[in-house]
Order: structure tokens, then C-alpha cells, then sequence
């Protein structure tokens, strides 16, 4: 495909956007999709100082004692 000035372009694959934030006040927040979702959200097993989210089966860790609130959205789909 040809882009601007003659430059090629290619199209990307479709993408998710999965995300697990953690706020300055201590929010954490998990996000899934409008799809169907698996998230969990549990006290790292190997490291008890960490708190670990994992959408879809990525994982991330956030410090525990900067974890105030837990908020989690499902959006559409069917999340568990």
C-alpha cells in the first residue's frame, strides 16, 4: 500500500488493549475488553510484597502497600 510522499505502508493485525494501572492515591485498576476476559488479581505466590494482575494471561505486578482500592472492569463479553 502506498502512503503519503511514496512512503509504503502496511496495515497492522487488529489489537487489545488490556491494562492494569495503578494511580498516584493508590487505585489499582484492571481493564479488560468488550470481549470475553479472563482477569485475576492475587497476592504475588512468590513475592508476598507484590500484587499481581493478569489479563488474558499477561501478567503485571504493582507494590502491595501501594494498593489502596481495586477497582475492575469487565467492559462487555463475558469476564471472569
Amino acid at each position: 500500500m502506498s502512503g503519503v510522499g511514496g512512503i509504503d505502508l502496511e496495515p497492522l493485525e487488529s489489537r487489545l488493549l488490556l491494562s492494569a494501572t495503578l494511580s498516584s492515591k493508590g487505585s489499582l485498576v484492571a481493564q479488560g475488553t468488550s470481549g470475553n476476559d479472563t482477569i485475576v488479581i492475587k497476592r504475588d505466590p512468590q513475592r508476598t510484597s507484590k500484587i499481581l494482575v493478569t489479563i488474558n494471561g499477561a501478567g503485571t505486578k504493582f507494590d502491595a502497600p501501594s494498593v489502596k482500592r481495586i477497582e475492575m472492569y469487565g467492559l462487555g463479553g463475558a469476564t471472569v
